[in-house]
């Protein structure tokens, strides 16, 4: 399934991108991979691991 890129509104697949948290409006954001080492290497993105049981049920079943 492809989607739309929040940040270059390219298409990409699901599979091959990320989901970037925005803590402005607290959720996620679709990225693809061009966006997210552009944001790593700038230091705009900052890789957080979250344990899985404190993600609400519906951002798991909305965004896996």
């Amino acid at each position: 399934m492809e989607v739309e890129c929040d940040f270059c509104h390219n298409m990409f697949e699901r599979k091959t991108g990320h989901l970037c948290w925005c803590n402005e409006c607290s959720k996620p954001h679709p990225m693809c991979n061009i966006c997210y080492e552009k944001g790593k290497k700038g230091g705009d993105i900052v890789d957080v691991k979250i344990p899985r049981n404190s993600i609400t049920d519906e951002n798991k079943e909305k965004y896996s």
